[in-house]
């Protein structure tokens, strides 16, 4: 056990085995590439990418936002006239 860890430490091979894992998905993710991508490449879930590397992924919230805006600026209504607007 690590001082101050409640969970064991990697140490020698497996810790940097842990270490060169770690550095690589940061790196992908951090590049852009897709999650699915990322997870098929660390041989683990999306789910589990996403939870300990989420944080990350860059601009993904800014990202969320302009898909959501673009898919409501498709079918929003014009806000003076009420009437439907199609782009």
């Amino acid at each position: 056990m690590c001082p101050g860890r409640r969970r064991g430490c990697y140490t020698g091979e497996a810790g940097r085995a842990h270490m060169t894992r770690h550095y690589y998905v940061s790196r992908l993710l951090a590049a852009g590439v897709d999650l699915v991508r990322v997870a098929e490449a660390a041989g683990d879930k999306e789910a589990t990418i996403l939870a300990h590397y989420g944080h990350l992924i860059p601009d993904a919230g800014d990202r969320v936002r302009a898909a959501i805006d673009a898919g409501v600026a498709d079918c929003a209504p014009d806000v003076r006239t009420g009437e439907a607007v199609r782009r």
